[in-house]
């Protein structure tokens, strides 16, 4: 959640820094895909990895 929300604040950053429109929707565009990305793969590796703690839970339960 932190890279999300230091993602969102660049991203408005970005959008109020620069005086043309075209510049500052590219660079926060770049900015809050990226941010997405992160939170993305992170949320992801993390489902992953629980559901391989529980296949290993029930594999060393039920199967001998």
């Amino acid at each position: 959640m932190y890279v999300a929300t230091t993602a969102n604040s660049r991203v408005t950053f970005y959008a109020a820094r620069h005086s043309d429109p075209e510049v500052a929707y590219k660079k926060a565009f770049c900015v809050a895909f990226e941010g997405g990305c992160v939170m993305g793969f992170c949320l992801v590796s993390l489902g992953l990895f629980v559901l391989l703690l529980i296949i290993f839970f029930y594999k060393s339960k039920f199967i001998s």
